[in-house]
């Protein structure tokens, strides 16, 4: 399955797809102050989840199968567990960790790489200010912490991916200056510090403002990739990371 992420609550990032699973394809997407889940299958909304009243859901990302990341207008980002009740039912529990603000700024997006299963996971978070911050954690049973910062260009509008490869975390980040950032961070277990100092590794000129980041993984590194908002269309840019 392939999916564009929506401009649902007049926000970029504020939808997420999940699929292969034995819940089907699952659809996570801002209302309002809620975040819905979208069953592809059964064309309907399965259940719904708010943090706090009037508190706009900004972007969606998915931790996991059974995880959702919701960034808020806040600046709070809550992390959701779904818990499903019946077969073809899907509900979210109450929420298992939320990530305070170090200011009153919106949450533009959302990154989180893979892990948990087989090493460490980080999640990107870009503010509406000149920092992004990345947390990370070494198994689900663990919040979210170590946090890091990342100075990046004020980006107003922005993507982010991230990715972890070899002994180092990786962070792509993009917007209106029409370029692509990257940071790269040591990662070693918690009780040798676990996640380090971010590092500026490059910056990649793209045509025009960069919409979406994603990362791929061949055998001999990783590479990323952007879409952006050219009038020729989408295009794309690699960056070959030997970690």
């Amino acid at each position: 399955h392939q999916h564009t992420s929506c401009g649902a609550n007049k926000a970029y990032h504020c939808s997420a797809l999940r699929a292969g699973t034995a819940g089907g394809v699952v659809v996570a997407y801002g209302a309002g102050d809620a975040v819905a889940l979208y069953s592809v299958q059964r064309a309907a909304v399965v259940g719904t989840v708010s943090w706090r009243a009037g508190d706009s859901v900004c972007c969606v990302q998915w931790a996991s199968n059974e995880e959702v990341v919701a960034g808020l207008a806040s600046g709070h980002v809550v992390l959701w567990r779904m818990e499903r009740e019946q077969e073809q039912q899907q509900n979210l529990a109450a929420a298992v960790q939320v990530i305070a603000p170090p200011q009153a700024a919106p949450v533009l997006c959302a990154a989180v790489s893979e892990g948990c299963d087989s090493g460490p996971q980080v999640l990107a978070l870009v503010h509406a200010s000149d920092e992004a911050r990345v947390l990370c954690r070494w198994s689900r049973e663990l919040p979210f912490g170590q946090e890091r910062r990342v100075r990046a260009p004020c980006l107003l509008e922005c993507a982010a991916a991230c990715v972890c490869g070899g002994d180092n975390a990786v962070v792509a980040i993009g917007g209106v200056d029409c370029l692509v950032h990257l940071y790269a961070a040591p990662l070693s277990q918690p009780d040798h510090g676990g996640l380090g100092e971010f590092r500026w590794l490059a910056s990649l000129k793209g045509q025009d403002w960069i919409r979406s980041l994603d990362f791929t993984q061949p055998r001999n590194g990783s590479c990323v990739s952007c879409a952006d908002q050219a009038t020729s269309g989408t295009s794309e840019l690699h960056k070959q990371l030997n970690l």
